[in-house]
């Protein structure tokens, strides 16, 4: 394990500095746990990118009509009051405890409670229902997979939902 010192030769060459000043404080780094850190975050940051599912609400019914998109890490809730308007609610899949959906013979209604989140549960209403039983799926087994400690990042897209869907399905669905 190799150990060095930080010093930002980009920064401090900026300022003038050609090596670091004699009174600085200088802190050992471990570089081997220097780069995993960073290509956990680098992976971390590219799966938190892909898109796994975006379903909106029906537009007759929802004349704003609401939005939840689900990535590897969060689920955001795109609520449309008025037009160009938006109020974005972003909750961390380790931070939801629970995923609903009341369906109806036409429609569905998906409600997310966030564990320790201050305000009631994020309810979007009139979503197809399909689509509303395939975001809850998919949500549930993001919350097996991360409660686990499995890392996504070598699973490959077309798999990742069919996957996350059988591990979150109810034996209803």
């Amino acid at each position: 394990m190799k150990k060095g010192l930080v010093f930002d030769r980009r920064r401090d060459v900026h300022q003038g500095l050609r090596s670091p000043p004699k009174d600085a404080r200088l802190f050992p780094v471990s570089s081997t746990g220097y780069f995993s850190d960073i290509s956990r975050f680098d992976s971390l940051v590219s799966g938190c990118r892909r898109m796994l599912l975006r379903i909106r609400a029906l537009f007759p019914f929802d004349l704003f009509p609401d939005e939840v998109i689900i990535d590897e890490c969060k689920v955001s809730v795109v609520f449309h009051e008025f037009f160009f308007s938006e109020d974005i609610h972003s909750i961390n899949i380790e931070m939801i405890r629970d995923v609903d959906i009341e369906t109806g013979p036409f429609f569905a209604k998906l409600q997310i409670v966030p564990d320790g989140y201050p305000s009631k549960p994020l309810v979007v209403r009139y979503l197809k229902k399909r689509d509303a039983i395939r975001a809850r799926s998919i949500i549930q087994g993001l919350m097996v997979v991360k409660r686990r400690n499995i890392d996504l990042g070598k699973v490959n897209d077309a798999d990742l939902v069919d996957k996350l869907e059988m591990l979150g399905k109810t034996h209803k669905d």
